[in-house]
């Protein structure tokens, strides 16, 4: 079992909170979960109901896109099921535990509550997934004041 204070060191290092100042870390580090799955373990199959978004703390994960081609393999500190925390569309691919893993797990309903109170957070992802949506259309990506001025 990991502490309030380990969580947010390690929520500092995952991309998709990189512009997450650390006083609003503590907020996310307060709904996450840490769970330990076993190699082999199917997380998610795509077509399941997204539900969370996973953090990979330890391990090696398998993303199979529906055609059973390997998408990618993930390691920490990467997270999958970002998306099915913002929409509440069906999951894109399936996960599969390629080692013993643990994560911290961040259900939607707890996500979109702290959205609800602290507001800023949701602004601060918009730039995350502006950045990604920038890089996969080949703009270049410009820092952001947060980026190069604010405190983490």
């Amino acid at each position: 079992m990991i502490t309030s204070i380990e969580k947010i060191i390690f929520l500092r290092q995952v991309q998709f909170f990189q512009h997450i100042l650390r006083d609003e870390l503590s907020h996310i580090a307060s709904i996450s979960e840490e769970i330990q799955i076993q190699q082999g373990t199917t997380i998610f199959k795509a077509g399941d109901e997204g539900d969370a978004l996973y953090l990979i703390m330890q391990g090696e994960v398998r993303v199979v896109a529906p055609d059973g081609r390997t998408i990618a393999v993930l390691i920490a500190p990467e997270c999958f099921g970002e998306m099915a925390i913002l929409d509440e569309d069906k999951r894109s691919a399936t996960i599969i535990a390629e080692t013993n893993c643990a994560f911290l797990k961040i259900t939607r309903d707890d996500f979109r509550e702290l959205i609800l109170e602290q507001p800023a957070i949701a602004f601060e992802l918009f730039q995350v997934l502006t950045t990604r949506l920038r890089q996969a259309i080949g703009q270049p990506v410009v820092p952001t004041l947060t980026e190069s001025h604010e405190p983490r």
